[in-house]
């Protein structure tokens, strides 16, 4: 008896008016490429965020960089970047070495090994793009770029208050 009342009350409730909105759809496609873009990395044995971090460590070149200022540039918790590079030293693509003015310090480097991994990636992230891509005009694709770092721009001002 107690059940049938409940859901007698649901049934006289209005469903919330359902649209595809610009958010829902920046957030779906954010969510479906991360997947399918991973999928695409897999036979590399990298994720999409360990592909960042190797071109995130490209920029240094054979200085490296420390791994707490790399932590910080790429706005990670140190514990989160360690576990990302521990996988990546496992695989030959990052090196970490004592610094030679800070023994405390490791100094982090793309080995070879790292570089011919992210020339890789990059490869199949440009037939992957190129896909994701396809029919849409560049003239639609600059007007979203624009829309998108507009949108971009004022959540960083939000975020600063």
């Amino acid at each position: 008896m107690k059940g049938k009342q409940v859901s007698e009350g649901r049934r006289s409730r209005r469903p919330y008016p359902m649209r595809i909105s610009l958010g829902f759809l920046l957030h779906d496609v954010a969510r479906i490429r991360r997947k399918l873009l991973d999928g695409v990395l897999r036979p590399l044995e990298l994720t999409r965020a360990q592909r960042w971090l190797l071109i995130q460590l490209s920029q240094f070149g054979d200085a490296g960089i420390s791994q707490a200022e790399l932590a910080d540039k790429m706005d990670m918790g140190p514990v989160s970047l360690g576990e990302k590079v521990l996988l990546l030293e496992k695989l030959g693509h990052v090196v970490r070495d004592r610094s030679p003015i800070d023994r405390r310090q490791k100094i982090l480097r793309l080995t070879p090994a790292g570089d011919e991994a992210l020339q890789r990636s990059t490869e199949l992230t440009k037939a992957f793009n190129s896909d994701v891509l396809a029919g849409i005009s560049p003239e639609d694709l600059e007007a979203a770029e624009r829309v998108l770092a507009a949108m971009r721009a004022n959540l960083l001002k939000m975020d600063e208050i």
